[in-house]
Protein backbone atom coordinates (compact mmCIF):
# COMPACT_ATOMS: atom_id res chain seq x y z
CA UNK A 1 0.00 0.00 0.00
CA UNK A 2 1.10 3.69 -1.02
CA UNK A 3 1.84 5.40 2.32
CA UNK A 4 0.12 9.09 1.92
CA UNK A 5 2.63 11.86 2.59
CA UNK A 6 0.83 15.72 3.76
CA UNK A 7 -0.95 17.07 1.26
CA UNK A 8 -0.02 20.58 -0.64
CA UNK A 9 -2.99 22.31 -2.48
CA UNK A 10 -2.43 23.13 -6.47
CA UNK A 11 -3.46 24.30 -9.63
CA UNK A 12 -5.99 23.89 -11.84
CA UNK A 13 -7.37 26.57 -14.97
CA UNK A 14 -11.12 26.33 -16.16
CA UNK A 15 -11.47 27.61 -19.34
CA UNK A 16 -13.56 30.79 -20.46
CA UNK A 17 -17.80 30.91 -20.20
CA UNK A 18 -20.69 29.42 -22.80
CA UNK A 19 -19.78 26.11 -23.82
CA UNK A 20 -15.83 26.94 -23.25
CA UNK A 21 -16.73 26.63 -19.46
CA UNK A 22 -18.19 23.04 -20.02
CA UNK A 23 -14.56 21.95 -20.26
CA UNK A 24 -11.70 22.34 -17.62
CA UNK A 25 -7.82 21.75 -17.46
CA UNK A 26 -6.13 19.60 -14.61
CA UNK A 27 -2.51 19.16 -14.81
CA UNK A 28 -2.22 20.08 -18.38
CA UNK A 29 -4.79 17.66 -19.31
CA UNK A 30 -8.87 18.96 -20.64
CA UNK A 31 -11.55 17.42 -19.68
CA UNK A 32 -14.88 18.05 -21.27
CA UNK A 33 -18.14 17.64 -19.03
CA UNK A 34 -20.26 14.67 -19.78
CA UNK A 35 -22.28 14.34 -17.11
CA UNK A 36 -25.08 17.15 -15.20
CA UNK A 37 -27.06 17.08 -12.18
CA UNK A 38 -28.23 20.02 -10.09
CA UNK A 39 -30.63 20.37 -7.86
CA UNK A 40 -31.81 23.03 -4.84
CA UNK A 41 -29.99 20.22 -2.37
CA UNK A 42 -27.32 18.95 -4.27
CA UNK A 43 -25.13 19.11 -7.65
CA UNK A 44 -22.68 17.29 -9.49
CA UNK A 45 -21.11 17.86 -13.04
CA UNK A 46 -18.31 15.10 -14.13
CA UNK A 47 -15.40 16.15 -16.62
CA UNK A 48 -14.02 13.12 -18.46
CA UNK A 49 -10.87 13.08 -21.03
CA UNK A 50 -11.46 12.51 -24.93
CA UNK A 51 -12.64 8.70 -25.78
CA UNK A 52 -13.83 8.24 -22.13
CA UNK A 53 -16.86 8.04 -20.16
CA UNK A 54 -18.39 8.14 -17.43
CA UNK A 55 -18.84 4.46 -17.27
CA UNK A 56 -15.11 3.98 -18.13
CA UNK A 57 -12.82 6.45 -17.43
CA UNK A 58 -9.03 6.42 -16.59
CA UNK A 59 -9.05 10.43 -14.87
CA UNK A 60 -12.02 12.56 -14.20
CA UNK A 61 -12.64 15.93 -12.34
CA UNK A 62 -15.93 16.71 -10.72
CA UNK A 63 -17.69 19.76 -9.12
CA UNK A 64 -20.20 18.95 -6.19
CA UNK A 65 -22.76 21.31 -4.46
CA UNK A 66 -23.55 20.84 -0.88
CA UNK A 67 -25.84 24.13 0.06
CA UNK A 68 -26.88 22.32 3.39
CA UNK A 69 -23.11 22.20 4.45
CA UNK A 70 -20.93 24.67 6.03
CA UNK A 71 -17.52 23.10 7.43
CA UNK A 72 -15.50 22.46 5.03
CA UNK A 73 -13.30 20.71 7.64
CA UNK A 74 -16.26 18.25 8.80
CA UNK A 75 -17.38 17.64 5.45
CA UNK A 76 -13.58 16.13 4.61
CA UNK A 77 -13.89 14.20 7.84
CA UNK A 78 -17.32 12.91 6.93
CA UNK A 79 -16.24 11.44 3.85
CA UNK A 80 -12.95 10.05 5.73
CA UNK A 81 -15.62 8.02 7.70
CA UNK A 82 -17.13 6.67 4.73
CA UNK A 83 -14.03 5.88 3.28
CA UNK A 84 -13.33 3.99 6.29
CA UNK A 85 -16.62 2.31 6.74
CA UNK A 86 -16.26 0.76 2.81
CA UNK A 87 -12.81 -0.03 2.58
CA UNK A 88 -11.07 -0.12 6.69
CA UNK A 89 -7.72 -0.84 4.82
CA UNK A 90 -7.79 2.76 3.18
CA UNK A 91 -5.76 5.12 3.59
CA UNK A 92 -6.16 9.01 3.70
CA UNK A 93 -4.57 12.32 4.51
CA UNK A 94 -6.49 15.39 5.69
CA UNK A 95 -5.51 18.75 6.29
CA UNK A 96 -7.81 21.46 7.25
CA UNK A 97 -6.41 24.91 6.35
CA UNK A 98 -5.38 27.12 9.69
CA UNK A 99 -8.39 29.55 9.11
CA UNK A 100 -10.61 26.77 8.34
CA UNK A 101 -11.62 27.98 5.12
CA UNK A 102 -10.68 25.05 3.46
CA UNK A 103 -10.23 21.11 3.77
CA UNK A 104 -8.57 18.42 1.55
CA UNK A 105 -8.55 14.63 1.41
CA UNK A 106 -6.29 12.55 -0.80
CA UNK A 107 -7.18 8.52 -0.54
CA UNK A 108 -6.33 5.68 -2.13
CA UNK A 109 -8.95 2.87 -2.04
CA UNK A 110 -10.45 -0.19 -4.40
CA UNK A 111 -13.19 -2.09 -4.84
CA UNK A 112 -13.53 -6.17 -2.77
CA UNK A 113 -12.73 -8.07 -5.91
CA UNK A 114 -9.36 -5.37 -5.89
CA UNK A 115 -9.91 -5.38 -9.89
CA UNK A 116 -7.99 -1.65 -9.82
CA UNK A 117 -7.03 1.07 -7.54
CA UNK A 118 -8.76 4.66 -7.32
CA UNK A 119 -6.46 7.66 -6.05
CA UNK A 120 -9.24 10.92 -4.91
CA UNK A 121 -8.32 14.18 -4.37
CA UNK A 122 -11.12 16.15 -2.75
CA UNK A 123 -10.76 20.18 -2.06
CA UNK A 124 -13.82 21.19 0.23
CA UNK A 125 -14.11 25.04 0.38
CA UNK A 126 -16.87 27.87 0.23
CA UNK A 127 -16.90 29.97 -2.52
CA UNK A 128 -18.55 33.61 -3.00
CA UNK A 129 -22.30 33.56 -4.75
CA UNK A 130 -22.90 30.10 -3.67
CA UNK A 131 -24.52 28.75 -0.85
CA UNK A 132 -23.21 26.17 1.24
CA UNK A 133 -19.33 24.03 0.29
CA UNK A 134 -18.08 23.19 -3.08
CA UNK A 135 -16.11 20.61 -3.61
CA UNK A 136 -13.22 19.73 -6.69
CA UNK A 137 -12.50 15.69 -7.56
CA UNK A 138 -10.02 15.01 -9.31
CA UNK A 139 -9.93 10.59 -9.30
CA UNK A 140 -7.47 8.34 -11.02
CA UNK A 141 -7.93 4.72 -11.15
CA UNK A 142 -5.24 2.23 -12.34
CA UNK A 143 -4.18 -1.31 -12.45
CA UNK A 144 -0.57 -1.22 -13.31
CA UNK A 145 1.01 -2.30 -9.39
CA UNK A 146 4.55 -2.94 -10.52
CA UNK A 147 7.41 -1.49 -9.28
CA UNK A 148 7.68 1.68 -12.07
CA UNK A 149 3.98 2.01 -12.21
CA UNK A 150 4.40 2.74 -8.34
CA UNK A 151 7.06 5.32 -8.82
CA UNK A 152 5.23 7.14 -11.56
CA UNK A 153 2.31 7.33 -8.99
CA UNK A 154 3.79 8.54 -6.45
CA UNK A 155 5.34 11.23 -8.75
CA UNK A 156 2.37 11.97 -10.17
CA UNK A 157 0.07 12.08 -6.92
CA UNK A 158 2.72 14.62 -5.59
CA UNK A 159 1.96 16.62 -8.50
CA UNK A 160 -1.62 16.50 -8.59
CA UNK A 161 -1.90 17.13 -4.81
CA UNK A 162 -0.07 20.12 -5.64
CA UNK A 163 -2.00 21.28 -8.10
CA UNK A 164 -5.40 20.82 -6.35
CA UNK A 165 -5.34 23.84 -4.07
CA UNK A 166 -5.46 26.32 -6.90
CA UNK A 167 -8.08 24.81 -8.66
CA UNK A 168 -10.52 27.08 -10.19
CA UNK A 169 -13.31 24.76 -11.63
CA UNK A 170 -16.37 26.28 -13.17
CA UNK A 171 -19.73 25.98 -10.88
CA UNK A 172 -22.00 25.14 -13.74
CA UNK A 173 -24.89 22.44 -13.09
CA UNK A 174 -26.83 23.60 -15.94
CA UNK A 175 -27.88 21.07 -18.34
Amino acid sequence: MIKMTALAFAFVVATGAGEAARTVTFDKVTYARQFVSGSPTAGLAEYIRANETVENWTTLVAVRSFPQLDDPGAAAAELAKTLKKSNPLARFQLLVKEDKSEAMIDFLTWPEDASYSEFNIFRYLRLPGHPGLISYQFAYRFTDTSPEATEQFKQDRRRWVEEMPRADFPVDFAK
